[in-house]
């Protein structure tokens, strides 16, 4: 697959994933009465577009996080609902946010899509305003960046070791999804999948884990950022 290319697929019953090549998935999740996107991309220009050939319905567009890799879109958009913690990072951005509103939105809020329902739960440690997505009735969950095979990038300041281990914990603790769809990588994984990253991230705090220089091809970061690799997870720290 070409990298600068859209993947749109189904990936669960009226749910779409739309694939910036290797890049970000946002997910379209089709209600009776409107639709949900989840996140607005940051490879390619036409996020608005290839949900919009999905469904006529109308679009409700929520992130994840602030980062730029998942706001590249929002000018496209009246409207984007946020973690208030994590607004500064998209009005800090160089991205071209044009007339779209910044909405503010909070633990337990759901989004009515007529026949699903989605809630809105924090989901910190990559950032300080992440959030996470549940479709409790079809046990799904959306997690973006925060709960990934990785590398999750954990190298940054508005990043946290500590609250990625509590939160992960959380939801492993949780018995309402049995599907997780991450915003990088592998998609779906299973929840099973979680008990593997904060054994991971738990083995990079205690230093019992050894990191690696990140190999060619990666992005730009930090000299002292190092890779950590346990049972198929990751973590830049």
């Amino acid at each position: 697959m070409n990298d600068m290319t859209y993947n749109v697929h189904s990936v669960a019953e009226n749910v779409w994933g739309i694939q910036e090549g290797r890049m970000v998935t946002a997910y379209l999740v089709v209600g009776s009465k409107c639709a949900l996107l989840i996140d607005a991309g940051g490879a390619l220009p036409a996020m608005r577009e290839q949900a919009e050939s999905i469904t006529d319905l109308p679009i409700i567009l929520t992130l994840t996080h602030g980062h730029d890799d998942h706001i590249l879109c929002i000018s496209q958009f009246e409207k984007a609902h946020i973690d208030s913690a994590d607004m500064y990072l998209v009005e800090s951005s160089s991205v071209n946010k044009g007339n779209c509103q910044l909405v503010p939105v909070e633990e337990g809020h759901i989004f009515d899509l007529g026949d699903r329902q989605i809630e809105t739960i924090a989901l910190r440690g990559h950032t300080r305003g992440g959030l996470a997505y549940l479709d409790r009735k079809n046990r799904l969950l959306f997690s973006g960046d925060t709960i990934n095979l990785g590398p999750i990038f954990m190298f940054m300041e508005e990043s946290s070791l500590d609250t990625l281990i509590s939160e992960l914990e959380k939801f492993d603790a949780m018995d309402s999804f049995d599907q997780v769809f991450p915003a990088h990588n592998v998609h779906p994984i299973g929840r099973e999948r979680i008990k593997d990253i904060i054994s991971c991230a738990k083995a990079v705090k205690d230093g019992s884990l050894e990191g690696i220089k990140p190999p060619a091809g990666m992005p730009p970061m930090p000299e002292q950022v190092k890779l950590y690799m346990k049972d198929g997870c990751g973590l830049l720290y």
